[in-house]
């Protein structure tokens, strides 16, 4: 019986030794599983393109992790800010943009535009863009139809001088990058046209312009392998009429 009251004694001895010390490991705090992560160094403003100087790694607690957390500072360097960010925040991709990077969720052409270069909208249709084979990244050519007025002299009299409208077709520009490419119905509610956006220096622009006012605009798709620029030269009736004879 001695022997009995002597096993349970040791038994909840034990117990309450493994319950004491179960208590105790509750007391503790649990430790968090921590990421090293990219935060600020400093306050960076809106629209600022990041520099080394501008970022840290530091670990923080899983738990205090924001969505699409970065892991190293040189996948953030050189990129640009979409909004403000304070020193020991985290950066996050989605607040990230790449000058020349085309994001359509972002609802911007903004950043999608090198620095000293301008977008520049075309409305184009079947017959002048094969728009519907175009996407962004794609390269092309600027076709300008227009007329213009130059004098000749009046047929059976050399002596006097007339104005006629000359067509007249020149390539504007070479090489330059869709940035966009959007249908929209026409004013009338019964067909659709097509914008095309491309990025061009602002003298290009202006030239498109002028030539969009007079006349018309032709896209030409490049090869991807094609950086070349063609030299061409204006092309009106006269001189299309000149080769001819010439062969």
């Amino acid at each position: 019986m001695k022997k009995l009251k002597l096993i349970a004694l040791l038994a909840a001895v034990v117990v309450g030794v493994g319950l004491y010390q179960f208590l105790q490991e509750m007391k503790k705090p649990q430790e968090t599983p921590h990421t090293t992560v990219v935060v600020a160094a400093v306050d960076i403003p809106e629209n600022t393109q990041i520099t080394e100087e501008m970022v840290t790694l530091k670990s923080i607690s899983n738990d205090s992790l924001l969505d699409h957390y970065m892991l190293e500072t040189d996948s953030v360097v050189g990129m640009v800010m979409t909004s403000d960010v304070y020193a020991g925040e985290q950066i996050v991709r989605d607040r990230l943009v790449r000058i020349g990077e085309t994001n359509a969720d972002r609802n911007t052409l903004a950043y999608a535009l090198k620095p000293g270069m301008r977008a520049v909208t075309i409305f184009v249709d079947q017959d002048t863009g094969l728009a519907n084979f175009l996407k962004p990244g794609n390269r092309v050519d600027v076709l300008g139809n227009y007329t213009h007025e130059e004098t000749r002299p009046v047929l059976n009299n050399e002596s006097q001088l007339e104005w006629v409208q000359v067509p007249t077709s020149q390539i504007l520009v070479q090489n330059v990058a869709v940035l966009a490419v959007g249908t929209t119905m026409d004013k009338n509610g019964t067909g659709e046209y097509t914008t095309v956006t491309l990025e061009v220096t602002p003298q290009d622009a202006l030239n498109i312009s002028a030539v969009a006012w007079w006349g018309n605009l032709r896209l030409l798709p490049r090869s991807p392998l094609d950086g070349e620029m063609a030299e061409t030269e204006l092309v009106n009736q006269k001189t299309v009429y000149a080769e001819g004879a010439g062969e």
